[in-house]
């Protein structure tokens, strides 16, 4: 008994210890992306309404985010376990990245795909940018469908109604950060258990389990919201405002972001530093990475068409469905960060599938392709290390590149109403500045004209003393949300902008950030004239 023991002790030490290692190794190298302050388009909004749903707000009703009530709920929790604090954020973001690194590579040994963690590393290779290392409802909804996938994965094998159950409530979950990844997932299990149990008995058993468990995670939300009075809000935020507005972001060339941003930005630091052949050929190597994760679905469409017989089999079938929703359910932006976080399970799929062609130079192909990723995994670690400046704020320590004029302004005017406009509320987090209107985000024909009003409004009741404004939009995050103008209305059009110039000063200017004082009008000078003399 005593060995029987024994032995099924090793065995389990031995089945743990890669992803032990695997754990250590990527808590090692996320660290230093952990500190880092990056300026997303999304993070400080959903960092904001964490905040506001910690303090008792509720989303939509309260305030308006362009993102399912998932991250807010999601983030308050670790704000409610640790504080409102920056370090909360990170050991948010550090659990949901070292959650996706560790179930790949769980996904990819299932399907015996080797190359076990080269689809981590192409992912989180090419995610360094505007998106990442920040807080997003992209990442989150990505970690738990994939944790959704690998309990269906799971169920498929012995077909337990309580697996299925829970596959279907953690598709539902993945629903409450991102509306058409839930969705698709949850449509494309019933779709594999059609195909994989059809003519049997268990098919009906199966279907009511996921059904069941996508239904009481939907309804239940639904509940909630209508307890609060707040289901109209949730409904138009989350399927009338997207339907009906936010096609003007998502029109983006496909692979956005692969050459205007990095290959640009590598030869311009890359060729100077070194001969023109070395800093291309750098600058070549660290792009093709992007350039294989532009190509992946085509890749697999070959794959399906001319090699039918070794892509679908009752092994790989769950991974064709599930990636596919999950690569549909990001493509409505076709930047590269967007592939990035659809094509975790495509990822897998195509490492386990090129192995199988009877080409020569099948291997060279993937070996070169691990190696472009790793080299490009290693440079943006080095990346991140180079950032050496800290600051230090109320919410916690961050390190940049540079001093930031701009945060130490904040800082030192902290707890005090401040606008953020379009979209900079981050650094209005880090300073525990409080926002006066219901948006941490508001672009034109994005957003509603009545929107704007309303943000306007605001201001003016409140006589917010601050405003930190981008007013050209030629920086990255801004450039990300905007990459055509088509969000630049002719000057008869602007709302906000002429009331920010007639009511406020600028006072500090850096790296394309202005920070507004209002300008006192002539009551209120004479009503603080009178306290002095009095």
């Amino acid at each position: 008994m005593r060995s029987l023991f024994v032995d099924s002790t090793q065995s389990a030490v031995r089945r743990a210890l890669p992803y032990l290692i695997l754990t250590a190794c990527s808590v090692l190298y996320l660290y230093p992306f952990m500190r880092l302050l990056i300026h997303g388009p999304d993070e400080g909004g959903l960092i904001y309404g964490a905040e506001r749903v910690a303090e008792g707000q509720v989303p939509f009703r309260d305030f308006f985010e362009v993102a399912g009530p998932g991250t807010f709920y999601w983030l308050a929790f670790f704000f409610k376990l640790f504080g409102t604090t920056w370090v909360a954020t990170r050991i948010s973001l550090l659990l949901t990245c070292l959650g996706t690194i560790v179930l790949m590579f769980h996904l990819s040994r299932r399907l015996h795909a080797g190359f076990d963690t080269v689809s981590a590393v192409v992912l989180f290779g090419t995610l360094l940018g505007p998106t990442w290392p920040t807080v997003s409802h992209h990442g989150d909804s990505t970690v738990f469908a994939l944790l959704s996938f690998a309990v269906l994965l799971r169920s498929l094998e012995n077909a337990r109604p309580i697996l299925f159950f829970a596959a279907g409530f953690l598709a539902g979950i993945t629903t409450l950060f991102l509306q058409p990844k839930g969705f698709f997932l949850f449509v494309s299990y019933l779709l594999i258990v059609w195909l994989l149990f059809r003519g049997e008995s268990k098919l009906r058993n199966s279907a009511l389990g996921l059904a069941a468990g996508y239904v009481v995670v939907i309804a239940s939300v639904v509940l909630l919201f209508c307890t609060a009075g707040a289901l109209p809000d949730l409904i138009y935020a989350n399927v009338v405002w997207p339907l009906t507005r936010y096609g003007y972001a998502n029109a983006v060339p496909y692979g956005l972001g692969a050459i205007d941003l990095y290959w640009q930005q590598w030869t311009s630091t890359f060729v100077p530093l070194f001969s023109p052949v070395l800093g291309y050929g750098m600058s070549a190597i660290l792009l093709v990475p992007f350039l294989f994760l532009m190509a992946l679905p085509f890749l697999l469409v070959a794959f399906a068409v001319f090699w039918r017989s070794l892509a679908f089999t009752r092994a790989t079938l769950p991974y064709w469905g599930a990636g596919v929703a999950l690569w549909l359910s990001e493509i409505h932006r076709k930047d590269i960060w967007h592939l990035s976080y659809g094509s975790p399970l495509l990822l897998i799929l195509f490492f386990y599938l090129c192995p199988q062609l009877r080409l020569r130079w099948r291997f060279s192909i993937l070996q070169f392709v691990t190696v472009c990723a790793f080299a490009l995994a290693g440079f943006n670690g080095l990346f991140a290390m180079s950032a050496r400046t800290e600051i230090d704020t109320p919410r916690g320590v961050v390190y940049t590149f540079g001093n930031d004029p701009v945060l130490a302004f904040l800082n030192a005017h902290a707890g005090e109403e401040i606008f953020a406009y379009p979209s900079l509320p981050t650094n209005c987090f880090l300073a525990a500045a409080k926002n006066p209107t219901r948006f941490s985000l508001l672009v034109y024909r994005m957003h509603t004209n009545a929107q704007f009003r309303e943000a306007v409004r605001s201001l003016d009741d409140k006589k917010v003393p601050y405003v930190l404004w981008n007013p050209r939009p030629d920086d990255q995050s801004v450039k990300w949300l905007d990459p055509l103008g088509w969000s630049r209305p002719p000057d008869n059009e602007l709302i906000i902008e002429p009331y920010l110039r007639e009511h406020y000063d600028v006072i500090l200017e850096h790296d394309n950030v202005r920070i507004l004082e209002r300008k006192r009008t002539t009551a209120e000078q004479g009503s603080s004239a009178g306290l002095v003399s009095h």
